[in-house]
């Protein structure tokens, strides 16, 4: 949310330097800075078009990938890789913005958006954030000057795509609702204790909701109900390793060292 390609670029040059061949999306209309006048055109777009244009992009890929996203970036890649014509290796959820049915308003995520929340048909324009707002939510583990620069490289973004991932419960087309059934890769979740706009605890709904595991009771039950039935299905469980960083907040971009990513990765491709 409110960011371009050019984000990712210090993870992009650490996995170059290690062999890995990167692609890097800029959302449509996501190329006019918050001291430039909006495209108004950006009002008009919500999840399902990120989507699309991310499926659109990932469908033209002759090789196996693995499906990195960021914040709302993280939502974006869950209903990607959860459509029929996806299949990434592995998908790693930096700070991921919740899907459908998780409630993520909390305290300070209104805090967060609260100038937007009061502005009138927000829904129907692009919005930003003041520099105060984006340091409380997002940059509150940086230094000042890297926050600054941050928020300096900052783009405007649809007010439909924030109200969809806030309101889905009020969302008639249900931008944010996806099967975690589809998504069939390992899935690794990191999540800052720190992070005020996408909370930890949201994050944790997030990664259950992912995980298509029921406790132990709930599993035997299902298999005795079968058993009734004269049934024996296999069950998808698939495994979602899901990582606290207790200093960390939001910007993972920055704040989470590579090598982590690296490392679960390697994990993943080792085992399969």
């Amino acid at each position: 949310m409110f960011c371009h390609a050019g984000f990712f670029g210090k993870l992009v040059d650490f996995f170059k330097d290690r062999g890995y061949e990167c692609l890097t999306l800029t959302l449509p209309l996501h190329d006019r800075f918050l001291i430039q006048r909006p495209n108004p055109e950006l009002a008009q777009l919500g999840i399902l078009n990120y989507v699309d244009y991310v499926e659109k992009i990932i469908s033209k890929l002759k090789k196996d990938f693995i499906l990195i996203g960021h914040s709302m970036g993280g939502l974006i890649s869950m209903k990607t890789a959860s459509l029929p014509s996806v299949h990434p290796k592995a998908l790693i959820l930096l700070a991921p913005a919740a899907p459908y049915g998780i409630l993520a308003l909390r305290r300070t995520v209104i805090k967060s958006f609260y100038p937007v929340l009061t502005t009138p048909n927000f829904w129907k324009m692009p919005i930003k954030l003041s520099y105060e707002d984006v340091r409380y939510s997002m940059l509150n583990q940086l230094p000042e000057k890297e926050a600054q620069a941050i928020y300096e490289l900052m783009v405007w973004e649809s007010g439909k795509a924030g109200f969809q991932m806030g309101f889905w419960s009020l969302d008639k087309t249900k931008a944010t609702k996806l099967e975690p059934q589809g998504i069939t890769c390992p899935i690794i979740i990191f999540s800052g204790k720190q992070d005020r706009i996408t909370p930890y605890k949201v994050v944790k709904g997030t990664a259950e909701f992912l995980d298509l595991k029921p406790n132990l009771l709930v599993r035997l039950f299902e298999r005795l109900w079968q058993l009734s039935k004269g049934k024996w299905e296999k069950q998808a469980f698939r495994r979602v390793k899901f990582i606290v960083l207790p200093q960390m907040g939001h910007w993972l971009l920055t704040e989470l060292e590579p090598e982590k990513i690296l490392w679960e990765i390697e994990q993943i491709l080792n085992t399969q």
